[in-house]
């Protein structure tokens, strides 16, 4: 059986590596039994999903640069606390 610091790293990592059945078996009765995990994962896939929101949106405004004046200034700016 699975104890909560594996199942909280394997929550982690789910997206991005491949667990094998047993472990996937191991994890959704740990799930089943243990609320403080599901509430961790619950957690781990709104942070996911603003994540990805957060991403799409930076996306759109990508295509609009800063203003001018604003680039000069904030490279001013920057200059200014390089000679500090």
């Amino acid at each position: 059986m699975l104890n909560c610091r594996e199942v909280s790293y394997m929550l982690t990592l789910a997206p991005e590596e491949p667990i094998s059945r047993y472990r996937k078996i191991g994890l959704g009765l740990h799930l089943m039994m243990c609320k403080h995990c599901r509430r961790n994962q619950q957690q781990l896939q709104t942070i996911r999903q603003w994540l990805a929101q957060q991403s799409t949106a930076e996306a759109e405004h990508a295509d609009h640069p800063l203003p001018a004046d604003m680039r000069e200034r904030i490279a001013q700016q920057l200059d200014a606390q390089d000679k500090r």
